[in-house]
């Protein structure tokens, strides 16, 4: 459908498209998660980081799934010649803080894998007895019956670790009850992270929507902070955090740093915080993605085809009149996010695709549109 463009697709998504090998324009904050992710795979102590994005569609969900492929990472990893990290994507949750962020990251770990870290620990010439196999994995796990669940079938450390198995089962196993407490769960955390480590360099956990925690209750922002912050301390090593925030419109990022409480600040190693989109970002970000989408016969056509640099910088110039004028008039607002530029630019496309006369977008094309918005 573009190929009137000389391009395979609308490179302006409005939600966020997974494994997109571009990141369009944000020149500073690309550099500034450049330097945070070369510094934290280049360490082990593990590590608490944030990023504060100034407003809803800025661009943090597109940062995650471009900085969490793993052909990227192992770019990464190739550079410091270790092995390739692992990324787990997770939503901070709005309510029962610690049992969704246990399940949420067993239900990114492969169990398989954590069985062949098993295997490869305790492989030895000679069998060994179970007590053996026990001491071998208890530096890692820190739990003795921990590490027993760890040595069984596959189904029932899987059962073990999700609270399915019955007390009959566990007891017939040796082992003598399953995992309950809040602090079983950082105990079997311990355990998988430790784990995974022993097939990748890093475990990174991405933490997105952080900003929910200033909607959780007391209980929950209590329970959400001591959790980070234990399992820093469960796993000292070859793990980091990075928290997405994003900020209202009058909020600043200390504001947002006070609900993480002392024992999570003390342990913040890294802020990064995005900022507003200038007129040259806008103009590369818009190329960056044209680029990015072309079929072929680029280098016969002007960069920013079906639009025109004048044309850019117009629909940069038309949102920020609109954003103003819907801000003063308390109707919400078109800032220059990559979310607001995505829509504007996709309906543009789209308009003049369906319509044979339109040979590009011109200035009268965005009037209309914006106008509309």
């Amino acid at each position: 459908m573009f190929s009137k463009f000389m391009l395979r697709d609308n490179p302006f998504g409005i939600v966020p498209i997974e494994n997109v090998g571009v990141f369009a324009d944000r020149t500073k904050l690309k550099k500034d998660v450049d330097f945070l992710l070369s510094n934290l795979l280049a360490s082990t102590p593990s590590r608490l980081a944030a990023c504060f994005f100034g407003e809803w569609g800025a661009g943090k969900t597109h940062m995650t799934s471009y900085y969490s492929r793993p052909e990227l990472l192992n770019e990464y990893a190739k550079k410091l010649d270790i092995p390739p990290p692992i990324s787990l994507k997770l939503i901070t949750p709005a309510t029962e803080v610690i049992d969704t962020l246990y399940v949420n990251i067993l239900d990114l770990t492969d169990v398989g894998l954590l069985k062949k870290s098993v295997n490869e620990l305790i492989a030895s010439p000679t069998v060994i007895s179970t007590e053996c196999s026990v001491e071998i994995l208890k530096p890692i796990v820190k739990d003795a019956y921990t590490a027993l669940a760890f040595l069984k079938s596959r189904e029932l450390l899987t059962s073990y670790l999700y609270q399915s198995a019955t007390r009959a089962e566990l007891r017939a196993e040796g082992i003598p009850r399953g995992i309950s407490t809040d602090s079983d769960k950082l105990n079997a955390l311990r355990a998988v992270l430790n784990l995974l480590t022993r097939q990748y360099s890093r475990v990174i956990i991405w933490l997105d929507d952080a900003e929910r925690i200033r909607d959780l209750s007391a209980r929950d922002l209590t329970e959400f902070q001591i959790f980070l912050r234990d399992l820093l301390d469960y796993v000292p090593s070859n793990l980091d955090i990075i928290m997405l925030f994003t900020l209202s419109p009058t909020e600043k990022v200390n504001d947002v740093i006070l609900y993480l409480g002392d024992a999570l600040r003390s342990r913040l190693s890294h802020s990064i915080q995005v900022e507003e989109m200038t007129k040259a970002d806008f103009k590369k970000y818009v190329a960056d993605l044209l680029a990015y989408f072309r079929t072929s016969g680029q280098e016969k056509i002007d960069t920013y085809f079906p639009f025109d640099e004048e044309v850019v910088e117009y629909i940069f110039d038309k949102m920020k009149e609109k954003d103003v004028l819907l801000k003063r008039e308390q109707r919400g607002s078109l800032s220059v996010t990559p979310r607001n530029i995505n829509q504007v630019c996709s309906q543009l496309l789209e308009i003049a695709m369906k319509d044979a006369k339109i040979k590009k977008v011109e200035k009268d094309l965005v009037d209309k549109l914006v106008e509309s918005l």
